[in-house]
Parts: C-alpha cells; sequence; structure tokens
C-alpha cells in the first residue's frame, strides 16, 4: 500500500495488467500518449442515504492514486461526499459521476494529469517497453476505500486532451470539433466515385473508443454511404496484452473487438516480411544471384544476400510460412482468410518498401517478382483490395533512407536497387488485378479454401474437402515438346501445372493454373 494513502484504507482496484499502453510515446505527436494532458474519469455511486446526511460531507469516500514507471505516486485524488453535492446543503440522487464539485457552488471537474509529469509514465532506459519478463513497470490505477460508506464503480478511463474534448466534453470547443468531423464528412460525399474513406494508421487499443465514436459519427452523417478504415499492425494491437508472444489475439478475437465492440467493417492488413538484418540475425533475407549478383550493400540500398534460386526459394517460402523474425505473410493472411468469412472486407497492403535506419528497422526492397507474389498471394486469401506501402522514397543520410514506389520528387522509381523498373512492375500487376476484379471480387469468402499445397497434412485436408481430386505438375521433355513428366510433389512456375476436378459424372477436367 502506498505510504500516504489513508490509514486503514482498503484497496479495492490495484495491479493494472495492461499497463505499459500508458507508456508507448515511439510514434508520431497524434498518436503519442504524452503528448497532451491525461483526465482520470473513475464511474463511481455512493449511498445516497448517507450521503444526505449533511455530518457526512467531509468524510472521504475513496482515494484514487495514480502511479508511473517506477511505480512513484504522480497524482492522487481524495473524493468526499461533498464532491457529490453542488451545494452544501444539497441532495445527493444517488447517480454515477465521473467528475466532481471540487468546491460548493463551483461547476464540475475532472481531474487532470498534466503534460509535464507524462515523461514519468515511460522508461528512459534503452530497453522495450514491451519487455514483459524482464522490464518491471509500475504504471497503475489504484483505489482505496475508506468503509465509510456503501461505493459501486463502474470503471475508471483514462482520455488525453483530444479525446475527452471530443468524447466527453459538451462545450463550445467539443461542438467546433463535431462541426468540423461532419464538414469533412460531408465534403467526401461529394467527391464522384471516390470512397473517400476515413483512415486510421497503425493503431494500439487505447485508441479505438475514440476510433468508435468517429466512425459512428461517419456512418450517421454519410447515411451508413462511408466508414471509418483501420490499418490493423497485428504485432503492435496485441503489445497490450501481457507476454502476448503467447497469446496471440484470434481472428474470433479480432471479429469481437474490431467489428462488435467498435464497429469497424473493413480493416487494411499487411505483414513487412521480407526483412533486411545482416547475418547472422535471423531476420536476413535473400535475392537470386541470377537477378543481381552483388550482395548485402547497406551503401547501395541492397539489403538481402546474393544466393542460388534453389537457396533464395527455400530461405523466403520460410519466411513466409513460419514466421521467422518478423511476422510472417501466411501469418497474416490466414487471418484474413478467416475475418473475410465472418463477414469483414479485408484490404491487403503489402510491402512494397525497402527502409534502412543504422540499429534499426530494416526492410530489404522487394523485387518486381516479390511485390507480384505479395499481390496474388493476398487474393487467395479474400483480400478485396490493394493498398501499397509505401508510395515515396526518402534520403536523410547513409544511415536513414526508404525507397517507395516513387523516388524522391514523386518521379516513377524506374531503377530499383536490382534494376528493375519497379513503377512499370506495379502497373503491370495493378492491369492484371483490374482484369481480373470483376470475377475475385464476387467470390463468396465462405466457399473458399486455402492451403500451403508443399505440406503434406495440408495438402491432404484441401484434397478430401474440396472439388479437386489432386494438383500435379509436369515439365516437358527435353528436346521433345509432346512429352510431358509428372513431377509429383512439385509446382514451380516453369512447369505446367494442372488441376485434376472431380465431378459426378467422374470424368476428370484439367485446368491449367497460372499459380498455385
Amino acid at each position: 500500500m502506498d505510504n500516504n494513502t489513508l490509514e486503514n484504507d482498503i484497496p479495492i482496484n490495484t495491479g493494472l495488467r495492461s499497463n505499459r499502453e500508458m507508456s508507448y510515446n515511439q510514434m508520431n505527436q497524434w498518436l503519442r500518449p504524452d503528448e497532451y494532458d491525461w483526465f482520470v474519469l473513475p464511474r463511481i455511486k455512493i449511498d445516497p442515504a448517507y450521503a444526505n446526511d449533511q455530518s457526512h460531507n467531509d468524510e472521504v469516500v475513496c482515494k484514487i492514486v495514480v502511479t508511473g514507471w517506477n511505480g512513484e505516486t504522480e497524482e492522487e485524488y481524495d473524493i468526499k461526499v461533498r464532491n457529490f453535492k453542488q451545494q452544501e446543503n444539497a441532495s445527493y440522487d444517488g447517480s454515477y459521476f465521473e467528475s466532481f464539485y471540487m468546491a460548493y457552488n463551483s461547476e464540475k471537474e475532472y481531474f487532470n494529469i498534466p503534460k509535464s509529469k507524462l515523461p514519468n509514465f515511460t522508461t528512459t532506459e534503452s530497453v522495450w517497453i514491451y519487455g514483459w519478463g524482464y522490464v518491471p513497470c509500475g504504471c497503475d490505477i489504484k483505489v482505496y476505500w475508506t468503509g465509510n460508506c456503501d461505493i459501486w464503480l463502474d470503471r475508471i478511463r483514462i482520455e488525453n486532451e483530444p479525446a475527452h474534448q471530443f468524447m466527453t466534453l459538451d462545450d463550445s470547443w467539443h461542438q467546433e470539433l463535431i462541426d468540423k468531423l461532419d464538414a469533412e464528412i460531408s465534403w467526401a460525399q461529394t467527391q464522384g466515385n471516390i470512397p473517400n474513406y476515413f483512415y486510421f494508421e497503425e493503431c494500439f487499443f487505447s485508441h479505438f473508443p475514440a476510433i468508435r465514436e468517429i466512425n459512428n459519427r461517419v456512418k450517421l452523417i454519410s447515411n451508413n454511404k462511408n466508414e471509418m478504415v483501420i490499418w490493423l499492425n497485428y504485432d503492435m494491437v496485441n503489445v497490450h496484452i501481457p507476454y502476448y508472444d503467447q497469446h496471440w489475439l484470434t481472428a474470433s478475437q479480432l471479429y469481437k473487438f474490431f467489428h462488435d465492440d467498435f464497429g469497424i467493417n473493413t480493416m487494411v492488413m499487411g505483414s513487412y516480411a521480407l526483412e533486411g538484418q545482416e547475418k547472422p540475425d535471423a531476420r536476413y533475407s535473400n535475392h537470386p544471384n541470377t537477378l543481381l549478383s552483388s550482395g548485402y550493400n547497406t551503401t547501395t540500398g541492397v539489403l538481402s544476400y546474393a544466393e542460388s534460386p534453389s537457396v533464395y526459394d527455400a530461405h523466403l517460402q520460410d519466411q513466409l510460412d513460419n514466421n521467422v523474425g518478423g511476422t510472417g505473410l501466411i501469418f497474416v493472411n490466414r487471418l484474413m482468410s478467416e475475418l473475410s468469412k465472418m463477414g469483414m472486407r479485408i484490404i491487403n497492403c503489402p510491402q512494397a518498401h525497402g527502409w534502412y535506419k543504422a540499429g534499426g528497422h530494416k526492410l530489404k526492397e522487394p523485387s518486381n517478382q516479390e511485390l507480384e507474389l505479395q499481390a496474388n498471394l493476398a487474393l487467395s486469401y479474400n483480400a478485396k483490395g490493394i493498398i501499397y506501402f509505401c508510395y515515396n522514397s526518402f534520403y536523410v543520410s547513409p544511415d536513414e533512407y526508404a525507397f517507395g514506389i516513387m523516388d524522391g520528387g514523386y518521379v516513377p522509381r524506374t531503377n530499383s536497387v536490382y534494376s528493375q523498373d519497379k513503377f512499370g512492375g506495379i502497373q503491370t500487376i495493378d492491369t492484371k488485378i483490374s482484369e481480373w476484379a470483376p470475377y475475385v471480387y464476387n467470390f463468396d469468402p465462405e466457399q473458399t479454401k486455402t492451403c500451403i499445397y508443399r505440406n503434406t497434412e495440408e495438402r491432404q485436408d484441401f484434397l478430401s474437402n474440396s472439388y479437386f481430386g489432386d494438383i500435379i505438375s509436369y515439365r516437358y521433355i527435353t528436346g521433345d515438346p509432346l512429352v510431358l513428366q509428372i513431377i509429383p510433389g512439385i509446382l514451380s512456375p516453369e512447369y505446367f501445372t494442372i488441376a485434376i476436378m472431380s465431378v459426378i459424372s467422374r470424368q476428370l477436367h484439367l485446368k491449367k493454373l497460372d499459380r498455385i
């Protein structure tokens, strides 16, 4: 118990589990929790019979103590019986309060934590704040009960200043925000066929109460013709869970939280699995030496190693399927597939960029073939759209730069680190997808089934629960284009691949597949 609590107080709420969400400040000013004042909103009611005995006015009902990263008290608030009354002899009707009368004949006020104290809620150590097993964090919101009268504590919510102004206050500034949002929503409806969705970039769970309120407003003003779309960073959403790497949120849980609780119908999902770390770090990548003979070189922006096509293929497959290093593509795409079957609309965000920051984030620039792979893979997992990241490039120094679809100054990037026309490659992929779109977009996700075909167990499950009897690859015998050789269990682009479909008439139908 804190040394400065009332003697004999009873702790009734301590040990905030997801306390590190109060501490994450490694993002831009719009998302950082320490950029604005905080407001503490305890939703409390007390026994009205006890409160309406005027002799109890100065008795303390409970104490709220907010502690920072090191467990030290940053703010504490005594809530007395008198704080439920605007005047000394007024009565209290037993309703819930989340703001209180700090003095008689005053207006209600919210408990405030000033921005100047917020650095005390994070760590200055050079450690990752989500090191649940080895980095202690003392952030907490504690409630101590005096036992003087019955109280009901519904919840305690912390809002930063923008959320407080938009969601809670009812004043001129709140109305100004509402008017501004309404004007933007109305403008979006006049822009022809442009979707103009309202889009929220990578977000934590603490953002979603505000996202829900904005989404509700967007739907209301647009008569349900517009909505809020979020970009789901799967790692970032999970990190608020203690020891999250052992408790990843499932598709069912994501659906409950985002769709049922927060009203999200459309999500952008992606995974940047083509990482660019140096060996011996497991998060390294390769490229075929037939594409580029030179290897890892941060000066030229090549953040992958030159290997033979067979070594490259095996390592890439491992990166995509088995979550080596970062979040593997299959790992996320299966979530896409499951969520789409539940009725959510999923837009995929393939990795189109290379990124280098010395001592930090590193991604290899994808080749045109890897861009096509990611796009086609997304479609096979029921993606209803593609949004590439990122569009532009930048160069700060030899220690920090990025390559997108466009070069600096928004000039089409026609010469990637592999000397490929990247902009032209994107155009080719988009043209193909546009031709497929009328068919793919009408696929019923509930009628689709995916598998990693080279995985024996998944292949057998797929064949046992679909109309396909087998999928076999052939290749032409050298020198005789009319003779085909069966290549069992191998699916490769240079081979002629067919699917054998079983039908009621027991006839075998052959269909050439561009890609499995």
